[in-house]
């Protein structure tokens, strides 16, 4: 009788190890695929702001290429500008006497000349754009990396600029004095929308396709671009897609860790939201709470 209560006994603590186990291995799976995809997509864990004002989106920067938004402070200014001995390898004809226009056109015109199109296997356009003075004899470049080093260059200049993820391409805004507003000047495909001479920002130029009413397009071109010729349908579509999401030094993979480890906060992004398109900053928030619930989920089970 004693003999069969210790066997019970026994059988339902091992029993009961067995199953918590196999719950805490199931825990730390899901914990760990969580880990491992929050790496491979470090934009999980970036701070979303939508926007579906698009005057609140266009608001310009201050003289620090800053804008406060839902009481956050976004930061344009990317961590690292080239200085003006490394701006000479370029040759970009940037004269005091001309516009912001002229001179925005002027750097993208130079980018053009100075990269090749093609793959693109190198991503530190934020953190260290001086390696692509060094590399771009050796890389070919996608329109990221054209979009990126135009912003980067503009800034350097102390013209304010962002850089925009279309969910398909990626292009280039730049804060133009002459105007006040922003303007969409897309460096890999080399060109622009205006409507009545006026450039366009590129929540205007997604109004205009939306209403039916096309905006005009102005080409610049070297003689020497290798560039292909710019699909203008498949412009169009990455424009009206409902996904306008902007980049900054802060949101880049090195950003990320570096805002979360050395400042202890998270990264902002910035979207714009149009009708009946996906609020990123509601999805953000909620895969970082799953993320929170799993790790304490798992932390309360070992100490159960």
């Amino acid at each position: 009788m004693l003999k069969d209560k210790i066997h019970r006994f026994f059988s339902n603590w091992y029993r009961k190890k067995k199953e918590k186990r196999i719950i805490f291995v199931t825990y730390l799976s899901i914990l760990l695929c969580s880990i491992y995809f929050t790496i491979k997509n470090p934009l999980l864990l970036v701070r979303i702001i939508s926007i579906d004002d698009y005057k609140v989106f266009n608001q310009g920067p201050d003289q620090q290429m800053k804008i406060q938004v839902k009481n956050k402070v976004f930061d344009y200014k990317f961590p690292v500008i080239l200085n003006k001995h490394e701006l000479t390898f370029l040759n970009i004809d940037v004269e005091k006497n001309t516009s912001t226009f002229v001179k925005v056109i002027n750097i993208c015109k130079s980018v053009r000349n100075s990269l090749k199109f093609g793959d693109d296997k190198v991503h530190y356009y934020y953190w260290e754009p001086h390696l692509i003075l060094k590399d771009m004899k050796r890389y070919r470049f996608l329109c990221d990396g054209y979009a990126r080093l135009a912003a980067s260059i503009a800034q350097s200049y102390g013209i304010p600029s962002r850089v925009l993820w279309l969910k398909g391409h990626v292009t280039s805004e730049f804060y133009i004095s002459e105007f006040d507003k922003w303007v969409l000047i897309d460096p890999s495909f080399g060109l622009y929308f205006s409507s009545n001479n006026i450039p366009l920002s590129t929540t205007e130029v997604i109004h205009a396709y939306e209403n039916n009413h096309p905006p005009e397009i102005s080409f610049f071109n070297n003689k020497t671009d290798e560039e292909p010729i710019p699909s203008i349908t498949k412009l169009t579509s990455a424009l009206t897609n409902r996904f306008t999401f902007v980049f900054s030094g802060e949101n880049t993979q090195k950003g990320i860790r570096y805002t979360i480890l050395k400042e202890k906060h998270l990264p902002l992004g910035l979207q714009y939201k149009e009708k009946e398109g996906c609020n990123l900053e509601i999805c953000s928030k909620i895969t970082q709470i799953c993320l929170i619930l799993e790790f304490l989920g798992l932390l309360i089970f070992l100490l159960i």
